[in-house]
């Protein structure tokens, strides 16, 4: 009903937000306080990780300067309506799942695959955009011929898409003639990806930044080979080409799915 009134568009039921986030952050004891402080930590902890997964392949200086580049993408979690987006909540977990992933490392192998996993799904039942990342996440196992770790991702996709059915049996109900649809298929193109990369903290200081930084951090993530690597410029490039060809030119917020890796 609320929708509704504002008119916005409540066809496909997608146009109604799932209600994972909804129900976390009624839970949540200290209310929208302590929404704030738990986003700002899941950021924290991205830029952390980041910084020490990037020593890896960068060195202690490299891995600093990447750091600080991973922290202006996370700076959106700091904002005072963050916790009521839900594209800010998916694009950190997403990060920091991909952060969490174990790779090649043997030694606390199957601890680390479980916080990746749980780190994933939370973000597909929060925000259904995220479904894709897991999808990525179970075809790079199959690559790398780890079928049981392939099972557990595409077990992760199964639960997302039964809560999805859920919450579209849910919202059908509610659905009058009158209420208008949408079409995301919009062919934004170039213009549409640039526009979305705004979420940077950057990017805001000179505009014309997205048009310099946008091409060497795509290209950049296809330099990184190894499991991170491929998960790194998987997921990045998958969804800036989905970018291209889906989104209205008001839905640039998107671009936070991918902001705290990019």
């Amino acid at each position: 009903a609320e929708e509704r009134l504002r008119g916005y568009p409540l066809k496909p039921f997608v146009g109604v937000r799932p209600p994972a986030l909804a129900f976390a952050l009624a839970w949540l004891p200290g209310g929208e306080t302590s929404a704030r402080i738990l986003i700002g930590a899941l950021g924290a902890a991205v830029a952390g990780l980041w910084t020490v997964r990037l020593m890896g392949p960068l060195g202690s200086p490299g891995g600093a300067l990447g750091g600080l580049a991973v922290a202006t993408g996370v700076i959106a979690a700091f904002t005072p309506s963050s916790y009521l987006m839900h594209e800010c909540w998916a694009g950190l977990l997403i990060a920091l799942s991909l952060a969490l992933h174990p790779g090649d490392r043997r030694t606390g192998r199957m601890g680390l695959l479980a916080a990746s996993l749980l780190t994933g799904l939370a973000a597909g039942l929060i925000r259904e955009l995220a479904i894709p990342f897991l999808g990525v996440m179970a075809l790079m196992a199959l690559v790398e011929r780890r079928p049981k770790e392939a099972l557990l991702w595409a077990g992760a996709i199964g639960l997302c898409l039964l809560a999805l059915l859920g919450h579209a049996l849910a919202v059908a109900p509610h659905i009058l003639p009158t209420d208008q649809g949408v079409a995301w298929v919009r062919m934004g193109g170039w213009g549409f990806l640039l526009s979305a990369d705004r979420w940077n903290a950057v990017v805001p200081l000179r505009p014309a930044l997205a048009v310099v930084l946008l091409p060497p951090a795509l290209a950049g993530a296809l330099a990184w080979s190894g499991p991170a690597g491929r998960r790194l410029w998987f997921t990045l490039l998958g969804y800036a080409a989905g970018f291209l060809v889906v989104g209205r030119p008001e839905d640039t917020y998107w671009g936070l799915m991918i902001t705290p890796l990019l």
